[in-house]
């Protein structure tokens, strides 16, 4: 994560001093420095998948090794600087714990015939396009939707918004898994809405991701 963004050059020169050959991988226009991961996008993980055999995390909590790990399919070690715990295995059952959680709220969902779509106006989270075009797969799906543009995500966009039965969320991937439980319906990522609707299985499940 960004704040050791400054560390790669040491973390580098290690790794080679124990055999390993580092690659650093560049991201799309969002990303500021090489190497950088977010939340939401991980395209510097992305752009060399196919040169790595494993990839290394360092930075705190699970949710970004997580991200890397279900876009770009490899193993994951994940080093938390401050506290030197790393996690490797511990990532592949997260991984298929949140899979199953994740397959319970798209569950909850087949049974919702309102969604609401959120559109966020904070800079680099609006997505009005991937917002309509979840709106047509919902209604060719045979269900309501309404279009709700708001600034923070919070549980109160449901306000005026009674019968909405699930909400999908095309502002920041993290709103669907870490803030889930403080809304009263389920709440799905545009592509957690492709396994809803049929266009893919669970088989394929991936984080949402914001080029």
């Amino acid at each position: 994560t960004a704040q050791h963004i400054r560390k790669l050059p040491v973390m580098m020169r290690i790794l080679r001093e124990n055999g390993f050959e580092p690659l650093v991988g560049k991201g799309s226009g969002r990303i500021a420095e090489e190497g950088q991961v977010l939340g939401c996008n991980v395209s510097v993980a992305q752009s060399i998948s196919d040169k790595v055999d494993c990839f290394l995390f360092v930075g705190t909590g699970r949710f970004h090794a997580l991200a890397v790990t279900f876009v770009t399919d490899k193993p994951v070690v994940a080093v938390n600087p401050f506290t030197l715990e790393v996690l490797k295995d511990e990532l592949s059952m997260e991984k298929n714990r949140l899979i199953r959680r994740r397959y319970g709220f798209i569950t909850m969902a087949e049974n919702a015939e309102v969604f609401g779509v959120i559109v966020s106006t904070k800079p680099g989270q609006m997505r009005l396009k991937k917002a309509v075009e979840v709106e047509e797969k919902l209604k060719a799906y045979g269900k309501r939707v309404y279009l709700l543009v708001v600034d923070s995500v919070e549980p109160s966009v449901l306000k005026g918004f009674l019968d909405v039965e699930c909400l999908v969320s095309t502002a920041c991937p993290r709103i669907a898994f870490d803030d889930a439980l403080r809304f009263d319906v389920p709440v799905l990522t545009p592509l957690e809405v492709d396994i809803l609707v049929g266009e893919k299985s669970i088989k394929d499940y991936r984080f949402d991701t914001i080029p």
